[in-house]
């Protein structure tokens, strides 16, 4: 008798499929996130030395600013919150 969360026999194909997409999108997503995490932002244009198109630079640091101006305005956004009396239970 099988276990009773065991995939069924015939989707175990379907099922490692999934794994593997899913862990593809993964490993794309960690490269630009450690970028953006492990480098300051004046750094970003020196990769124009290895011959980056300017296109390329520019996609890499809109994210970049606008990745921490959110971060600020939802820090913000929960401050007002509080001295209003909102969120009582927010951590």
């Amino acid at each position: 008798m099988p276990a009773p969360f065991a995939p069924p026999s015939g989707r175990k194909k379907g099922m490692a499929r999934g794994i593997s997409a899913a862990l593809r999108v993964a490993s794309e997503l960690s490269s630009p996130a450690t970028l953006m995490l492990t480098t300051p932002f004046r750094d970003c244009w020196t990769l124009d030395f290895f011959r980056l198109p300017l296109v390329l630079i520019n996609t890499i640091g809109m994210p970049y600013r606008y990745a921490f101006l959110l971060a600020d305005e939802c820090c913000r956004t929960i401050v007002a919150f509080r001295i209003r009396g909102g969120l009582n239970g927010f951590a």
